[in-house]
């Protein structure tokens, strides 16, 4: 992986702080990016576009499965992945 590109992703990493917060509005808008390139098995009703904002509202316990167990790891993975312990 070239330089540049690691630096770039290295950028979604969370920053230490005193509010602790580790999705980040950065971070979150390349999650809502991911999820307009993800292709979803058809039986699955896809979670709002931009959840986790104030004007989306609060999403149900099915929105909460796929956001957790489909959409945040495939970013997650790709922005923290590379990253060595």
């Amino acid at each position: 992986m070239d330089r540049q590109k690691l630096n770039q992703l290295t950028s979604y990493l969370p920053v230490r702080s005193s509010k602790h917060v580790v999705l980040g509005k950065d971070v979150m808008e390349v999650v809502w990016d991911d999820m307009k390139h993800t292709k979803l098995l058809m039986w699955i009703h896809p979670a709002l576009p931009n959840w986790g904002t104030a004007e989306q509202g609060k999403l149900s316990a099915d929105q909460w499965r796929l956001v957790c167990t489909i959409h945040l790891p495939i970013t997650l993975i790709r922005l923290w992945g590379h990253i060595a312990g």
